[in-house]
């Protein structure tokens, strides 16, 4: 056995490799490390010296990836690749491996497992090899030193992520305002304990509270950050939802566009409840259209009142308002909900009205866990975006 640290490599029966390494960090930040091609890029690489120019991963079983390394000093280049035969987030990954100039015979499964105690990961990678002589052939070639490297920046990065998911965390809110017409709760699943949804709950004055929530275009780190300073944008120019929701969103939306890469944006959904009368005054930019199932049974959506956040200077919305009645029910989604996938179908509108319906009758809490373990049960846990709701329901 040769071991580096934590780092602990061995073999096991003819033609297997085990390694193993304990991070400080927990499971879902290890697990985002190994699937989000930007923080791939930053640490798989082996000794200094070398880079990433591609890194290509289709995380569904069945998906393909494939990664090239590219030596800084001279250009050589090594990619290899395979397929996904298992994915369990945040616990499992099981895939192919074949080298484009192969270095070892035939085509290798490697199995990573995640196992967390008291916020550590235990990472363990086996490799299981077509023959002792492949296996013996990657035991002798030192790989050993690059994977050990390679491992300890994975840490930094770890304690990176875990680091932005504690302040993300705290983005959230704690407490929400007490409503006499309302009851309402909400739920935030990150992919992978880190991303770009949020919501927020906004004490305006004595009878109005602000609803927001938002999605981030893309994944991780860099949706956080823009997450973070989109929430900070509109809590510190929240007042003016009292009285002109546009024109605080406008303010949002140069901020956001003067800030960000042309290419970013955000969906928005925010409206100003008054607890005295059961209004609600919202605007959706560019977001899944909230659903409004009745205790009479009727559906309505709020729609759209203008396009996304962020990818125009000059930008307007509209304000629409509804009037609820008690036992209505209020579902708020990002499209993680409904673009959650199983194979190629999406978990869709339809489905979750259809789980809106047969459970309405039961607490706001329920409801919402119910929501989620469906979608949950019909994607496998195999989550593609982070998904967020907030369920109310008028009284």
């Amino acid at each position: 056995m040769k071991s580096s640290g934590q780092f602990k490599v061995s073999a096991r029966g003819d033609r297997e490799i085990v390694m193993t390494r304990v991070f400080d960090a927990p499971r879902a930040v290890v697990f985002a490390a190994h699937t989000l091609p930007a923080l791939v890029r930053r640490w798989l690489l082996g000794p200094a010296g070398w880079s990433m120019p591609i890194c290509d991963i289709d995380l569904r079983v069945g998906g393909r990836y494939r990664h090239v390394l590219r030596r800084d000093a001279d250009g050589k280049e090594m990619g290899w690749g395979g397929v996904y035969r298992e994915i369990v987030p945040p616990e499992r990954i099981v895939a192919t491996e074949s080298f484009d100039d192969p270095w070892y015979q035939g085509e290798a499964l490697t199995t990573i497992d995640l196992v967390e105690r008291g916020g550590r990961t235990t990472l363990t990678t086996t490799t299981l090899f077509v023959s002792s002589e492949a296996r013996d052939a990657v035991l002798k070639s030192g790989m050993e030193t690059g994977v050990a490297v390679s491992y300890d920046r994975l840490e930094e990065i770890s304690r990176e992520i875990e680091m932005a998911r504690e302040v993300q965390l705290r983005l959230l809110p704690r407490q929400q305002p007490s409503l006499q017409t309302l009851d309402y709760r909400a739920r935030c699943l990150q992919l992978h304990g880190l991303g770009g949804d949020y919501y927020d709950f906004l004490e305006l004055d004595a009878d109005r509270t602000g609803f927001v929530l938002t999605d981030i275009a893309g994944k991780g780190i860099p949706a956080a950050l823009l997450m973070a300073s989109l929430q900070a944008s509109i809590r510190s120019q929240s007042a003016l939802a009292l009285d002109d929701l546009p024109r605080l969103l406008r303010s949002v939306n140069r901020l956001f566009n003067e800030a960000t890469e042309s290419h970013r944006y955000a969906s928005v959904f925010m409206g100003v409840y008054d607890d005295s009368t059961r209004r609600l005054r919202y605007a959706n930019c560019g977001h899944p259209p909230p659903l409004l199932v009745g205790g009479d049974g009727r559906l309505e959506r709020l729609s759209g009142t203008a396009t996304v956040l962020g990818l125009f200077e000059r930008w307007d919305c509209s304000v629409a308002e509804i009037q609820l009645q008690p036992d209505d029910v209020l579902v708020i989604y990002s499209d993680g909900v409904t673009e959650a996938r199983s194979g190629e179908e999406l978990y869709g509108e339809a489905r979750l009205l259809e789980a809106i319906r047969a459970h309405r009758g039961r607490p706001v809490v329920d409801l919402l866990e119910t929501i989620v373990a469906d979608v949950d049960r019909f994607s496998g846990r195999l989550r593609e975006d982070d998904l967020t709701l907030i369920v109310a329901r008028c009284r």
